[in-house]
């Protein structure tokens, strides 16, 4: 058991309908949340120290309906038990679950108690523990838990105590996700009347971040803020408050009814005042600490809604505080933070490579052979990559959140803009949506417009140079939205989106020494700059993958060679004859 003290059990299982969060303590705590409709995991920790993550929908690959319930669980709890030969134990934590799976939960885990946690102090804990913050202020809100929408918390990692402030009737996220249903080049899909009804009130989690992205082909119409403004405040129920506001604008909101121009500024309009309704928010609670004389080091953004890394830029940008998003701010992190609500971790542990190793390793040197495949170096493998190579990267454990960062990414130099091109005909993505970098934080600040820091403003956590006032935000696991400076623009089209910005990972020797070196040979071998394309190892509608066999698969069934190697661990894959 020694080997697993300092690793995470994270385990999600499928998709389906509901929620729920489990977790479960014995000399380890164990950790299993079902997020229907969200995502499904499970968290196995000791005293707060990490075991192993496992991401079950990536393991599984597909969401069974409630049928397979209890099937996928007695899966999951079979890996708990081959990982840490546990069958008992003494607390299960649950976070917002149904009566039903409860008991099918009951029947197969075997504990003392039964206890329950919030689903927004859920997402506070892991925010608050993840970060580097001494003393914060924490926002949490998604579309809703069983707790509300939109939660304040203050955290102090002195006496380990995180404090709700106040909770705010203010749904962000379910609006926001809403609008997309009328966009059909973000759906996908054409105008239709058949069932339109049932598809805009399960609007898909997915749209949320399309629309993100889309969001930058638009321009912010002004005479469209107040509506807007008051569809955000006032949402109460799906139907009636999107076709309240198409009334308004006289713009047809039926799913995939508006027409491209109109959907852009819409979207872009959308944006813009989620962004000001957050740090409307933001501003209000820092003048309450301010007058009751609480001081604070950090911000910290969680829930769903925090995966929205232009409003998180705002806030960092607009206050002056560093601004921590965890790496799972949606609910595939809900269960660490129930299981930090039972055990607070006593220091600081990086959660973002916690997942499972590869599976199929052990078959691993014998497909080297089989395909020649050979052993390279760093410096041999950015030669290849700065020759315009695309590379799929599959090494280490798995990521704990849904961004690849650099274990499970497909990788290129970004100095060509139909490389961004190719790599979206193999993902089959839609054309608008952006592909982001992987920077070294040495050289963050030569690609990236830097931030001026307010008068006394805190800003440690975020990169900055020695005599210069200003900073970026530290970003490792992609959680803000940056722009790009005017050569930086010129120079990398391929992770230069339409508004100039770019979702940066910044990298440093202690976030991931392998990955932090790769980026420094490819500036060695190109002009400079330790950049690379990353975005996630997976195509069209399947989870991020985690088998050697899987990354062969794609490797060889890509027709159009837009994928020119696969580098596991530490062996270089070509495509196979």
């Amino acid at each position: 058991m020694a080997m697993y003290k300092t690793q995470l059990l994270s385990q999600v299982i499928y998709k389906s309908e509901m929620l729920l969060g489990l977790l479960i303590v014995n000399r380890l705590i164990l950790s299993l949340a079902v997020l229907i409709i969200h995502e499904s995991k499970l968290d196995v920790l000791n005293h707060a120290l990490y075991i192993l993550g496992l991401f079950q929908v990536r393991y599984f690959c597909s969401a069974p309906k409630n049928a397979q319930f209890r099937e996928q669980w007695e899966k999951a709890i079979d890996e708990v038990t081959k990982y840490t030969g546990i069958h008992h134990f003494d607390v299960a934590v649950t976070s917002w679950v149904m009566p039903s799976k409860r008991l099918i939960l009951q029947e197969l885990i075997e504990c003392d108690k039964w206890i329950a946690v919030d689903h927004h102090l859920c997402h506070a804990t892991l925010g608050f523990y993840d970060s580097p913050f001494q003393n914060a202020l924490i926002l949490s809100y998604d579309g809703g838990g069983n707790d509300g929408t939109f939660n304040i918390y203050s955290g102090t990692r002195k006496d380990y105590k995180i404090q709700l402030i106040k909770k705010i009737g203010l749904n962000l996220g379910t609006p926001y996700r809403q609008l997309a249903t009328c966009m059909p080049e973000v759906t996908g899909k054409t105008f239709s009347n058949d069932e339109p009804t049932n598809y805009m009130r399960f609007a898909p989690l997915a749209l949320s971040g399309k629309v993100m992205g889309y969001a930058a082909l638009g321009k912010v119409r002004k005479e469209w803020h107040q509506e807007l403004s008051d569809y955000y405040k006032w949402f109460v129920t799906p139907l009636q408050a999107i076709f309240s506001l198409g009334d308004q604008l006289n713009l047809n909101l039926e799913p995939n009814a508006l027409d491209n121009e109109n959907a852009r500024d819409l979207a872009a309009s959308s944006q813009k005042v989620f962004e000001e309704l957050l740090c409307a928010e933001v501003n209000k609670c820092l003048c309450t600490l301010r007058e009751t004389g609480q001081d604070i080091d950090g911000i910290v953004l969680t829930g769903g809604c925090a995966l929205n890394v232009n409003a998180n830029y705002e806030v960092a940008k607009d206050f002056g505080y560093p601004v921590h998003v965890p790496s799972a701010p949606n609910d595939c992190g809900i269960s660490i933070g129930a299981a930090w609500q039972v055990t607070p971790p006593i220091q600081h542990f990086p959660t973002q490579y916690c997942g499972l190793p590869l599976h199929g390793l052990d078959s691993l040197t014998k497909l080297a052979q089989e395909r020649n495949a050979r052993v390279v170096t760093i410096t041999e493998l950015a030669e290849i990559i700065a020759n315009g190579a695309i590379i799929g990267i599959a090494r280490g454990r798995q990521e704990f959140g849904p961004r690849a960062l650099g274990h499970r990414s497909i990788v290129c130099y970004p100095n060509k803009q139909e490389l961004k091109d190719k790599i979206n005909r193999l993902k089959s993505r839609q054309w608008f949506r952006p592909l982001c970098p992987s920077v070294t934080v040495e050289c963050a600040r030569d690609i990236f417009e830097v931030c001026s820091s307010s008068e006394g403003a805190v800003v440690k956590s975020c990169i900055s140079s020695n005599g210069s006032k200003g900073w970026i935000p530290a970003s490792p696991y992609m959680s803000f939205a940056v722009p790009l400076t005017a050569q930086a623009k010129e120079m990398f089209p391929a992770i230069s989106h339409f508004d100039g910005t770019a979702r940066l990972q910044t990298v440093s020797n202690e976030d991931e020494p392998w990955y932090h070196s790769l980026l420094v040979a490819i500036g060695q071998k190109t002009n400079g700059k330790e950049i690379l394309l990353n975005t996630s190892f997976n195509v069209k509608g399947k989870p991020i993958l985690n088998n050697v066999n899987t990354a062969l698969e794609i490797l060889d069934n890509n027709q159009s060679d837009t994928l020119d190697y696969v580098l596991i661990e530490d062996y270089l894959f070509q495509k196979s004859l």
